[in-house]
């Protein structure tokens, strides 16, 4: 796309019509901007000038900040004339590549017929300096690559006198910088007034506040705080409303434009609330106008809204008639890493139009079930489930290319000096080299290298090397070449291989030279194999071997030392077979596969049966294979690679480093046709490749990408551009930088524009591949893999129990069993439908196994002397009752006689059975027994009774490890897993990581955006864990990776416990889980009824005395004081809080029914305070009255008339907090419902 689409205002300007962005780099830290444009030809000063000022004005940035880079789009014709432009594309070219004392050195070229170029430098000193950079092979390279020239280059001093070339300069670039002004300004004067809705002069008709205005539009970071009023426009990320005593409504919200973000106050009149409160949410755009200054009630600058409006929300579309498919995108499930929600993710490629979009977290499958749960029963989109997984090469992982005995192989065991340890920054002094062959050496290599800088007093102490010693010696070129000829295609052994290599490579490329040799280090053969050593320097190891060590940091020494040390380890492999280049894989795949490199690989499954093997890897990965991260052998992959594609990854990959490190075609080859698909990236995430002297320049970065897919097209592969995504908006990369930077990254703010990108931003980021090849990455070859994945359910829509042989029977025959007991041989009619009716729905469903699984850990745990806790909704179940899984009895309240079986269900309702005042039996003349706490059966199973039920039960805590090996024992331990949890960032964390950050960059900020990273920042994988009572059970004939991976809880490979890989929520409705956890009040009950003789269960739930410990502590017969409170609740866990213990002070309960309200209260966030608390102390309704749980929603909802099932609806719907539907709210309405 050419600039003249982005800058449609400016038609005017021909050079844009023939000008494309083709990247931008901002350097965060100098402030600076860099702009790589493609030409047609070299844009003359003037219009550079003009290109600046257009992209500074709407980048809101000065224009001095922005340096340009011109990329000619095709071979040009060289035409001496036109020689004054090429030199100034020259500098351009020398300065991006860091030579920016040549820069200013050459002051001209001049071409001499036929085929000499001269280059004029200014004074002797730069001359130097030119000669010294290579600054004559630079040139003639560079016009060999845009005109394909071979001229000779030669390098001279000028004739002027370096105040006339100065003078000549200023005076060319006044005329050009006049020149750019007059024409800026005749087409200003020429340019038509701007529309309605344009920048610069907004008029809308309709505030929803204050009267009309227009004017320009300021950024945030632009506000300074005083009287005056300003423009402004952002987003609205929280709000808030409070009613004053004066009747007005104070309305606060948080707004950002992303350059900033601020708190905004407006005071409301009644009639004012519903335009503003109604319309301003969180996600809305406006703009405002008013004033930023001092609030001396918030402590802090705030912007007082006069006026606003609502405008339409600015969000990036993809308009493109065909659209691409994104097949590598992590989310927040890629711990510290990625930032997209899933469900998020989803919705952006379903609102663009796309038709699918893969999920590639690293090393894990956590948000599949939130996208797919997203993308729904949706039939034009789909899904596409993978990851981002580690490769280990166990098969020639440690190095490739390379076959034979080693004893016939040549090595050259090498060591390097430097002037420090950064290679972009330092450079290479001394390089010593030995060439070995079986054992024995055959040739020497050594030289110094100057440095042309001066060597640190420290490099010197510690190597002796002087800059004496190293003046007049070859540079960097002549040594790297020299040595590049010694070495030949030989193996390369260094020790810590990692930086010696690096630095030889970074060096080579500057020189423009080439090394592709493989190398093996000795530090990490040493670490494998000396283990009883803590240390593995070059100098311990060789001491271990015995090895004399004449001049330790010389690289000459250090390289001979290094081969012996080589031979020595490969000596005490051979003892165990290894001989050949092929042994020595196989040698350290099988015992130290920890030590060897991974790559990053892409995993998408094709369909079910591919997400069953993913599942596998996956846990395999976790399981057995965890180093740091989830590692994927390679064998492993091959040996469940069925209905799985593979795609080669991103520049972490092994195709990438391979092209990168310039390996062999065939080594190249024989990587490429391991995977079903080669990726390439947009080359801002590859930038960090150029910062770091991996590469020369962007070009070479293209030039990798153009060289994968010449070899995709080779071996006829389809080649695929994918984003690499892991944040949704260009600016939203503050926060991953904010988290990387919390995990300790150095280069956290220099974040890759690793963002959702449309089809056409792909376009144009690969535009240089041409115009066929680019389509075919970015449209058609992900959308061929996309078809060939299918649309499948994660998980099955019915549950998926295991199989305990007779388990109908049981539960219908103890149920029977235990009614009679209770009702005798004529169970009343209201409780026989009870029964049948539970039962009818348990079986159907085929739940008869979850409630006998229960019915035996309970029994177990009685047996062994333990009582055991029904938690949750279980209570609501009967049967569950009648089974001895609970002691809740769910029928309605009621009396029973004992003797003669005498029921009287004569009683309020909903009433409960141990506030019922005494009644005697009218046959027996006896005190009739009580029950019931009046539960519907739907609030375990539904109205249909095909909810899932939740049985979740309080063991010991001394008896909870007893309980799951029981559980083991009946279903088999290869059977039972405990349930995963995954914990996130909270918002406490979040905001502690965000104050850190911006106390290390030394920044300030408001309030409102403090929120606004604190938010961004929040919701981020943290690590994994597990339910601390969950057990999911898989029934013996299915597997485990049908439904979930595994792993261990927080990747700990020393923990015995296995747990589901998703999180237990998502499994719960397929999955049987037990919910079995420890707790303190079985354990205090046995304790006491042991050391009291007191049998607990002979306590009547409603003892008077018991009862009056919640209000007083009378019945303790205790002074008043001792318990430094007047109730006697401190022996009961459940009320020892000091949050418990303020509500019962305040409710003073005297039923059972308000104890039960109580927890109901006391258990969620503004449940009680802001909620119960306000309606009891406004004295809107007395405390019996307040909805305290969710069976009473139901309750009181039927009792004003809504439909049963509408009203268990709302009741589910307000627990999930979901919130209400219209026509639920319209109901109400109609029934009278009251407002609170």
């Amino acid at each position: 796309m050419t600039l003249n689409e982005h800058f449609k205002d400016k038609g005017h300007l021909e050079f844009l019509s023939s000008t494309e962005l083709e990247n931008a780099r901002y350097d965060k830290n100098s402030g600076n901007l860099r702009l790589t444009v493609v030409v047609d030809k070299l844009l003359s000063p003037s219009d550079e000038l003009e290109l600046k000022q257009l992209f500074a004005q709407k980048l809101h940035i000065s224009a001095d900040s922005i340096s340009l880079v011109q990329m000619m789009r095709q071979m040009r014709k060289f035409e001496p004339s036109k020689m004054q432009d090429y030199v100034r594309e020259l500098k351009h070219r020398l300065h991006e590549l860091g030579m920016r004392t040549c820069e200013y050195a050459v002051n001209d070229i001049t071409f001499v017929p036929p085929s000499m170029l001269v280059v004029e430098a200014l004074s002797d000193i730069d001359l130097k300096m030119l000669e010294r950079h290579n600054a004559d092979k630079i040139i003639k390279t560079w016009f060999f690559e845009n005109f394909g020239v071979d001229h000779t280059v030669e390098m001279r001093v000028n004739d002027k006198t370096l105040a006339q070339i100065i003078s000549e300069h200023r005076e060319l670039r006044d005329k050009e910088v006049q020149s750019a002004i007059v024409k800026r300004t005749a087409s200003r004067t020429a340019q038509p007034e701007k529309a309605k809705g344009e920048k610069g002069a907004i008029s809308y008709d309709s505030p929803i506040y204050g009267k009309s205005f227009s004017g320009d539009v300021l950024t945030m970071d632009e506000l300074e705080p005083g009287p005056g009023l300003v423009i402004i426009e952002g987003e609205v990320f929280s709000c808030d409303s409070r009613l004053t005593k004066t009747g007005k409504t104070i309305f606060t919200f948080e707004f950002t434009d992303r350059t900033n973000s601020m708190v905004a106050k407006l005071f409301l009149n009644e009639n004012q609330v519903d335009d503003v409160v109604g319309n301003v949410k969180v996600g809305t755009a406006l703009r405002a106008r008013g004033e930023y200054i001092y609030d001396s009630y918030s402590k802090e600058n705030v912007f007082n809204v006069k006026a606003m409006y609502l405008v339409p929300k600015k969000e990036r579309v993809d308009t493109s008639e065909e659209k691409r498919v994104e097949l590598h995108a992590h989310t927040i499930m890629s711990a510290y890493d990625g930032m997209i929600e899933p469900k998020d993710l989803v919705k952006r490629a379903m609102a663009w139009g796309h038709k699918s979009i893969a999920i590639t977290d690293h090393g894990v499958l956590q948000a599949n079930p939130d996208a797919f749960a997203t993308a729904g029963k949706d039939p034009n989109f789909k899904v596409i489930f993978g990851c981002e997984g580690y490769l280990v090469d166990d098969v020639e992982g440690l190095i490739k290319g390379h076959s034979g005995l080693i004893s016939e192989a040549e090595i050259v065991a090498f060591d390097i000096e430097t002037t420090g340890l950064e290679r972009t920054k330092e450079s290479i002094i001394e390089i010593g080299a030995v060439k070995m062959k079986n054992g024995q050496i055959i040739d020497r290599f050594d030289t110094f290298v100057d440095p042309e800088k001066f060597i640190p007093y420290e490099i010197t102490k510690l190597t002796g090397i002087t800059n004496e010693m190293v003046s007049g010696q070859p540079t960097a070129d002549v040594a790297i070449s020299r040595f590049k000829e010694f070495i030949g295609d030989s193996v390369l052994v260094a020790h810590n291989a990692q930086f010696d290599m690096g630095f030889i490579r970074c060096t080579a490329t500057r020189c423009g030279i080439k090394i592709s040799n493989r190398s093996i280090d000795t530090l990490l053969l040493a670490r494998a194999l000396i283990t009883d050593s803590k240390k593995h320097d070059l100098a311990t190891v060789a001491s271990y071997f015995k090895i004399d060590q004449t001049s330790h940091h010389r690289a000459d020494d250090d390289a001979y030392v290094c081969g012996q040390i080589f031979e020595n380890l490969l000596n005490i492999m051979c003892k165990d077979g290894v001989e050949t280049f092929e042994d020595l894989n196989r040698y350290f795949a099988k015992n130290f596969e920890n030590r060897l490199p991974n790559y990053h690989i892409v995993i998408l499954a094709l369909n079910k049966d591919g997400m069953f093997n993913l599942n596998k890897i996956v846990s395999e990965a976790h399981l057995n294979h965890y180093f740091k991260r989830p590692r994927i052998p390679r064998s492993l992959l091959d040996e469940n690679r069925g209905n799985l594609i593979i795609g080669s990854a991103c520049d972490a990959g092994e195709l990438y480093e391979l092209v990168l490190n310039n390996a062999k075609e065939e080594v190249i080859a024989k990587a490429a046709s391991y995977y079903d698909y080669l990726e390439i990236q947009p080359l801002g995430n590859t930038q960090h490749l150029v910062d770091d002297g991996s590469v020369r320049d962007v070009t070479d970065l293209m030039n990798i990408n153009r060289k994968i897919v010449s070899v995709a097209k080779s071996l006829g592969k389809p080649f695929v551009a994918t984003g690499d995504v892991h944040f949704m908006e260009p600016e939203d990369d503050i926060f991953r930088g904010i988290i990387m930077s919390a995990k300790g990254f150095e280069d956290a703010d220099n974040q890759a524009p690793l963002y959702f990108r449309t089809t056409d931003e792909m376009l144009e980021e690969f535009s240089y591949l041409g115009a066929e090849d680019c389509r075919k990455a970015v449209i058609e070859y992900p959308n061929q893999i996309a078809d060939m994945a299918e649309k499948y359910k994660l998980m099955p829509d019915h549950l998926v129990a295991p199989d305990l042989p007779g388990a109908k029977e049981e539960i219908i025959n103890s149920s029977w069993e235990r009614a009679h007991e209770i009702y005798g041989e004529n169970i009343p009619p209201l409780i026989e439908a009870r029964i049948n009716k539970e039962l009818n729905s348990i079986i159907s469903n085929g739940y008869q196994v979850l409630y006998l699984t229960a019915r035996k850990l309970v029994l177990k745990s009685n047996e062994d002397g333990y009582l055991v806790g029904s938690r949750g909704s279980v209570g609501a179940s009967y049967v569950a009752y009648l089974t001895g899984i609970t002691e809740v009895n769910a029928l309605e309240a009621h009396y029973l006689c004992d003797k003669c079986k005498h029921v009287d269900f004569d009683v309020p309702p909903h009433a409960c059975a141990f506030d019922l005042g005494d009644r005697e039996c009218p046959h027996c003349h006896i005190p009739m027994s009580k029950h019931g706490l009046d539960m519907p059966f739907e609030v375990f199973l539904g109205f249909k009774g095909d909810k899932v039920p939740d049985i979740d039960l309080n063991f010991s805590g001394e008896y909870q490890n007893r309980i799951h090996r029981y559980t083991e024992q009946l279903f088999g331990k290869e059977n039972v897993f405990k349930a995963g949890t995954i914990a996130m960032i909270q918002d406490k964390t979040a905001y502690g990581i965000v104050k850190k950050y911006l106390e290390q960059h030394n920044k300030t900020v408001s309030s409102a955006e403090m929120n606004r990273l604190t938010k961004g920042c929040t919701g981020i994988k943290r690590t994994t864990g597990q339910h601390p009572a969950g057990m999911v059970v898989v029934p013996v004939d299915r597997s485990i990776y049908e439904f979930t991976a595994l792993q261990h809880p927080a990747d700990d490979t020393e923990s015995v416990v296995t747990t589901t890989h998703y999180d237990f929520h998502f499994i719960h409705d397929t999955l049987v889980k037990l919910d079995l956890l420890g707790h303190d009040g079985p354990t205090l009950l046995k304790m006491l009824g042991d050391l009291s003789g007191v049998i607990i269960n002979d306590i009547p739930a409603a003892d008077k005395p018991t009862m009056s410990l919640f209000y007083s502590d009378e019945a303790l017969d205790l002074k008043y004081g001792e318990l430094f409170m007047p109730i006697g609740t401190l022996g009961i866990p459940e009320y020892n809080t000091p949050f418990l213990r303020q509500i019962l002070l305040k409710v003073q309960p005297k039923t059972f029914d308000e104890l039960i309200s109580i927890n109901g209260l006391s258990h969620g966030e503004g449940i009680w305070i802001g909620n119960g608390l306000d309606l009891v102390e406004s004295g809107t309704v007395p405390f019996t009255d307040v909805v305290a749980y969710r069976e009473q929603i139901m309750f009181k909802l039927i009792g004003w008339g809504l439909d049963p099932k509408m009203s268990f609806d709302v009741m589910e719907s307000v627990r999930k907090g979901k919130g209400l539907k219209d026509e639920w709210v319209q109901a109400m309405h109609e029934k009278n419902v009251p407002q609170w």
